[in-house]
């Protein structure tokens, strides 16, 4: 259950001295099968400059709730395992690293025609000089919901805070954001980890919708 540091150590160790790729998935800070020593495990990892990811954000059931992130998919009710595995020592906040592919002109999203997926780009907001700008994606939709996300991108100058209002159709409704903080229905801020943005930087945040998400799109992206 590598609930030794020694055991973390030497494992990881056994495919760095070869050069061999790895990734750490799926641990917690506890399991009714054992109990892993997390802080090895992401201390060793930040080291070795190792990707990791916890399980799990929410959702849990069958006795291992205690492995939920936040409670009840709240993107701001952090347990107690997601407080140390996302702003803890080595935790996602102080060492995630946004993908390069983030900082350049927003891709244009390939269709292909599926039963349940439907990528699609709102257009582009284009705010004062210095504000921010948000692109609308669906990620996938299903009968009576879907799921998608907007990616922030600062303007001209850098930003402490942004936020993104969405244009939601006649029976249409958000029904849970991650990395954001919902309010008034259709209005998404920044968490308190990504609302600083360098000039020209972006990040990202998703949420899950009841209804249709065809005629959703983002009508305005502000800062402060």
């Amino acid at each position: 259950m590598f609930d030794t540091a020694s055991e973390v150590q030497a494992y990881l160790a056994a495919f760095t001295s070869k050069n061999l790729p790895i990734i750490v998935g799926e641990f917690g800070n506890m399991h009714s099968d054992g109990d892993p020593d997390e802080d090895t495990i992401m201390a060793e990892t930040t080291r070795l400059g190792i990707g990791y990811y916890g399980w799990s954000w929410s959702g849990n059931g069958g006795g291992v709730e205690y492995l939920d992130g936040v409670s009840h998919f709240g993107p701001t009710a952090f347990t107690s395992w997601g407080t140390r595995i996302f702003g803890g020592a080595d935790g996602i906040k102080s060492t995630a690293k946004t993908a390069s592919i983030y900082g350049g002109p927003p891709p244009t999203p390939t269709v292909t025609p599926t039963s349940t997926t439907q990528p699609t780009a709102s257009p582009t907001v284009n705010p004062p000089s210095g504000a921010c700008t948000g692109v609308y994606s669906t990620a996938s939709s299903w009968n009576g919901g879907f799921s998608g996300s907007v990616k922030v991108t600062a303007g001209s100058a850098a930003v402490k805070a942004w936020s993104v209002t969405m244009l939601l159709p006649s029976g249409t409704s958000i029904t849970s954001v991650w990395n954001g903080a919902l309010s008034g229905g259709n209005k998404v801020a920044n968490a308190s980890w990504n609302g600083s943005l360098a000039v020209g930087a972006s990040t990202e945040f998703g949420f899950q919708g009841s209804g249709s998400a065809s005629g959703v799109s983002v009508t305005s992206c502000s800062v402060s």
